[in-house]
């Protein structure tokens, strides 16, 4: 699958945007979401007409994350069908992305979700979003270092 091989499974990760636009790669994402293995972020976006340039740099995102998150930009023709297969808490709709934690997606769960908003550049969404993955890693680290019952500096 499309999406595996590009990197929002396990294993290696992309510095580019997996584009989930056929059914095929429908399929691999939901696999990817659902997965309980999943140690890596994934970043979903979606956009109203196609172009998420409007409101995001995906591409500068993925790189400059650089495989701590894997970025998919979902095509709005599937995004509907994907709906109906996910919970509430991780659907897209119109100009927005979500940051969806590691493991298996739980419709319990926070799911953060940035929205394009005309009074928010480009630069400042790609800032918050950044400022959120790394802050997944911050607290897992903590979370590292209070099990391990190791002093902070």
């Amino acid at each position: 699958m499309g999406v595996r091989r590009h990197g929002a499974g396990q294993g290696a990760w992309s510095l580019s945007p997996v584009v989930v636009g056929d059914a095929a790669h429908a399929e691999a994402l939901l696999g990817v979401l659902r997965d309980s293995r999943r140690r890596v972020p994934v970043l979903l976006i979606s956009s109203r007409d196609g172009d998420v340039r409007r409101f995001l740099d995906a591409d500068m995102l993925a790189g400059f994350l650089d495989g701590l998150v894997s970025v998919c930009i979902v095509d709005d023709t599937m995004g509907r069908p994907l709906k109906d297969r996910v919970p509430k808490n991780v659907r897209l709709h119109g100009d927005a992305c979500r940051v969806i934690s590691p493991g298996a997606i739980s419709p319990e769960a926070d799911y953060p979700v940035f929205i394009r908003n005309t009074r928010v550049s480009r630069s400042l969404l790609t800032v918050m979003i950044v400022s959120e993955v790394l802050g997944y890693y911050t607290a897992e680290i903590r979370r590292i270092i209070e099990h391990e019952g190791m002093e902070r500096p």
